[in-house]
């Protein structure tokens, strides 16, 4: 797997994944863009999303 991916955790959250790989909750929203996500507070375990650059 690409360090530019992450596999969803259960129990992960955007804004959670965002707090601890940036240090910056409010980036789930980058996050949530950059994997066209319409609802991101519905991650599935096992999910692999794109990371910001």
């Amino acid at each position: 797997m690409a360090s530019d991916t992450y596999v969803v955790r259960s129990g992960d959250s955007l804004t959670s994944i965002a707090a601890r790989l940036y240090g910056d909750p409010t980036l789930f929203i980058d996050l949530a863009n950059l994997n066209d996500l319409r609802d991101p507070r519905f991650l599935k375990p096992g999910q692999v999303i794109l990371l910001l650059p």
